[in-house]
């Protein structure tokens, strides 16, 4: 009976972690971690649209990450860095009617990298 006491805490302890941690990774302190090395890249918006949600999630992951601006931060004509990762990430702008301005699906980031948001595009430049 103790044993399979032990197996079930083992067990219940295991799914908690795997679902703190989003199931392979985790957000922490700004840091999508993914297998890649750290790295540090800024977004540069010169669109003429206001960016007040910043949603940047690991290209494996099925579901958006939580807004990377503070709660009162918007883009607009300007620019902001961040700690990440180096790895591919899909990145999507949101207004601050929380409607998607951009969105993009296996941007490779790597350590230095500018994604520059203008108009309808969104590059890397290294």
């Amino acid at each position: 009976m103790n044993q399979f006491v032990k197996w079930v805490a083992i067990c219940a302890f295991a799914t908690v972690a795997a679902v703190a941690t989003g199931c392979g990774g985790a957000r922490v302190e700004g840091r999508t971690l993914t297998n890649g090395p750290p790295g540090h890249f800024t977004i540069r918006n010169s669109s003429p649209f206001e960016v007040c949600y910043i949603h940047i999630s690991p290209s494996s992951y099925t579901q958006w990450g939580p807004d990377w601006l503070g709660p009162s931060e918007t883009l607009l004509n300007v620019s902001r860095s961040f700690d990440i990762n180096e790895g591919a990430y899909d990145i999507r702008f949101d207004d601050c009617h929380q409607r998607v301005i951009f969105q993009r699906w296996g941007v490779e980031i790597h350590d230095g990298d500018t994604i520059e948001f203008h108009e309808s595009i969104i590059e890397p430049r290294r």
